[in-house]
């Protein structure tokens, strides 16, 4: 892989976060948001799920634009590229509101 190839597909990938989700706000706050630590969220049953199906709809919404499974092979439903692909995707991707992570999304999609 040429360096060329890889900043072409990390255009593309703000170029698609861009469309699909907003910018993050550069001021965080220390236990808000990305920066929280929590290990486990306090939620109700409705918030939970709520929360759960935010976090599938994105992954989907990436899966469908081939930027869920970025380095796993095709046969696995991946898009078989290099790990260097998924760490520019992951390092782009922090920089935009996604939905938060969930303990058990890992089990449960």
């Amino acid at each position: 892989m040429n360096p060329s190839e890889l900043d072409q597909y990390a255009a593309d990938a703000r170029k698609w976060l861009d469309q699909n989700a907003k910018p993050r706000n550069p001021v965080d706050r220390w236990g808000v948001g990305r920066l929280d630590v929590s290990v486990f969220h306090d939620l109700t049953d409705e918030q939970e799920q709520g929360m759960l199906t935010e976090l599938s709809a994105w992954q989907q919404r990436k899966c469908d634009a081939g930027y869920g499974a970025i380095d796993w092979k095709p046969e696995f439903g991946g898009s078989g590229l290099t790990a260097a692909h998924a760490e520019a995707f992951a390092k782009i991707e922090a920089e935009y509101e996604t939905p938060a992570p969930h303990e058990t999304f890992g089990v449960t999609r």
